[in-house]
């Protein structure tokens, strides 16, 4: 039997997890001399266990995910080359899985802290990880902060992608992080040090009051698990706020930054896109309109590389074939993130007798 399947097998039926499956998974994982069972075993954790956790909302479930991540730190810092990560986890007085445990039960429960950084030099923002949450969730706190801390800049810890979404607001600056669905399960962990080690950059010649750094449950902290400052802003997004209305990650964000500034706003997520970006749209609509399109639509069937994701190549047909037999419509078809999205999205566009657009004249490479 697989051992995501006895995992789950054991989860259900006693309500627990077997630290030795898991302690199984996390050596398969982590063995080096053979990559691609290291990533097999990394994907299995992150895919069909973590994600699993946390995508369910459930207490009980998010109570299990803290654990397995626990254990899951506990296991990698002892390897030989986790010296630094084991070091730095000490630093922070983080000496067990327990300890972990104690401080991330301690954030999830706590309410939101009053905001005390409105004379800030500096606002670390870490990143979401994808571009949908990054635009939903990261551009309200930006937005809403750049109210309160009127001289600070603001640092996001994340992809250089973000530049393409953020590049326009000269008060953002983008820290250049990658996250990686196919790095192994030592090498994701790691990028924890490189978050502390941007913190730590942008924090010289600062005094500590100077520097606020807020945690929207991001990916590089493998969701508030691992600290990044004594004393950061920390939003659990599993434990929704008390709502009138509809859950979303939007309201939850505002309803979460309100509770923090004592505000009753509500902000809707944002771009901030650099001038050429606009003018390569706004041509390549023009030529669309111009070629007789009244209505042109954008469809984006990509899944961020996890095929997990994907549905049925002749589904993605029918519902590029209804669209275009509404009449008078040009469809924009992305082609995603990888090689494979790209052949998927030019065989689409074959089969319904589509062809790329000429190239923009003053496109700014």
């Amino acid at each position: 039997m697989p051992l995501p399947t006895l995992f789950w097998d054991n989860y259900y039926q006693e309500l627990a997890i077997n630290p030795d499956y898991l302690e199984l998974l996390c050596e398969i994982a982590t063995f080096r001399k053979n990559p691609a069972v290291a990533l097999y075993g990394s994907n299995v954790i992150f895919k069909k266990i973590i994600e699993e956790l946390c995508d369910s909302f459930d207490e009980f479930d998010t109570e299990t995910y803290r654990r397995v991540m626990a254990q899951i730190i506990d296991f990698c810092r002892k390897l030989p080359l986790a010296g630094q990560f084991d070091r730095k986890l000490s630093n922070f007085g983080m000496i067990s899985a327990a300890a972990l445990l104690e401080r991330s039960r301690r954030l999830y429960t706590q309410r939101p802290r009053r905001f005390e950084g409105v004379h800030a030099k500096k606002v670390i923002i870490l990143s979401r990880v994808t571009i949908g949450a990054d635009i939903a969730i990261t551009s309200i706190v930006v937005r809403k902060l750049m109210e309160v801390c009127a001289d600070a800049e603001f640092i996001i810890i994340g992809n250089a992608k973000l530049n393409e979404l953020f590049g326009a607001n000269r008060r953002i600056k983008i820290a250049n992080l990658a996250y990686s669905k196919k790095e192994i399960l030592i090498d994701k962990l790691m990028k924890w040090i490189d978050v502390l080690d941007i913190i730590e950059k942008e924090s010289r010649g600062c005094k500590k009051e100077d520097i606020i750094v807020i945690d929207p449950d991001s990916r590089l902290s493998q969701l508030g698990i691992l600290p990044c400052i004594e004393d950061n802003y920390y939003w659990n997004s599993r434990r929704i706020l008390p709502s009138n209305g509809s859950p979303s990650f939007t309201a939850d964000t505002n309803r979460w930054i309100n509770c923090m500034i004592e505000d009753d706003t509500i902000l809707e997520p944002t771009v901030w896109l650099k001038p050429q970006y606009k003018t390569e749209a706004n041509e390549r609509v023009g030529y669309l309109r111009q070629s007789g399109a009244s209505k042109v639509i954008v469809v984006n069937f990509g899944v961020g590389g996890d095929t997990d994701k994907q549905v049925d190549v002749h589904f993605e047909q029918k519902v590029l074939s209804h669209i275009l037999s509404i009449g008078n419509v040009a469809v924009l078809l992305d082609k995603g993130v990888s090689k494979e999205e790209a052949s998927r999205a030019d065989h689409l566009a074959n089969q319904l007798g589509g062809r790329e657009l000429p190239p923009i004249q003053n496109a700014v490479v």
